[in-house]
């Protein structure tokens, strides 16, 4: 998520010497994604970037391209690990496609409120397929654990915040003339839609850290829409 928020904030050309303190951290923070091993955090990262590029400058994409193309073509085990991904039937996919059928099954029991927050390691062993683990922590997918947790109102409550605020900020993006703040929004909106593309395959509120940053980036995205609304109006006002 840090990416994508420093990535907005090297594009703002009002400090050169923030600029380029940005842009630094941006790769330093690439790097550090592409040596995680994490596909679900490159799957994120790709569909955040995704974002990004399309309402920004297309020429950017060179910018995530080329250091992850030397990186792969260079190292053999970035290779396999990036085409493990796209195997079904490999030890890892299919591990995680039977806990999917379990929080499947756990759901369709627990409609409405779930088993209860913070139970899935509880629950589990009464719903777990005979050829995955007995104890699993989480339902590797940020959606699926919050609906066997909380139920399907819980998981509609959720989705329903996230929605408003990606509304909000897109809204923002589109109408605000604050370039400036036009870059910044566009990484927050980035860094929530990689986070969400992370939680397809892992459960992305599991750690406090990406939970703060999760909620701390919803904030700025309502703050900063508040702040471009208002200054959009105070720009059409003094125009007319």
């Amino acid at each position: 998520m840090g990416f994508f928020i420093c990535l907005g904030l090297g594009l703002v050309r009002n400090n050169k010497y923030l600029q380029r303190i940005y842009f630094i951290l941006a790769l330093i923070i690439l790097g550090a994604l592409i040596c995680s091993y994490s596909r679900g955090a490159w799957l994120g990262a790709l569909a955040g970037f995704f974002i990004f590029v399309s309402f920004s400058q297309r020429r950017l994409l060179y910018f995530l391209l080329l250091p992850l193309g030397i990186a792969f073509i260079f190292s053999p085990d970035l290779l396999y690990r990036l085409g493990s991904a796209f195997l079904p039937f490999s030890a890892d996919s299919a591990h995680r496609i039977y806990i999917w059928q379990t929080s499947l099954a756990m759901i369709k029991e627990h409609l409405l409120t779930g088993v209860g927050i913070e139970t899935f390691l509880i629950a589990y062993p009464h719903y777990y397929f005979p050829l995955t683990l007995e104890s699993v922590a989480h339902a590797h997918n940020s959606l699926l654990q919050i609906a066997v947790e909380a139920g399907i109102l819980g998981l509609a409550a959720f989705l329903g915040l996230v929605y408003t605020c990606l509304r909000v900020g897109y809204k923002s993006v589109k109408e605000t003339r604050d370039a400036q703040g036009r870059l910044y929004l566009l990484g927050c909106l980035a860094a929530l839609v990689a986070f969400f593309g992370h939680g397809l395959v892992d459960w992305t509120f599991g750690d406090a850290q990406q939970s703060v940053l999760f909620w701390a980036v919803m904030g700025l995205i309502v703050s900063k829409s508040g702040d471009s609304c208002t200054s959009s109006k105070s720009h059409f006002t003094s125009a007319g």
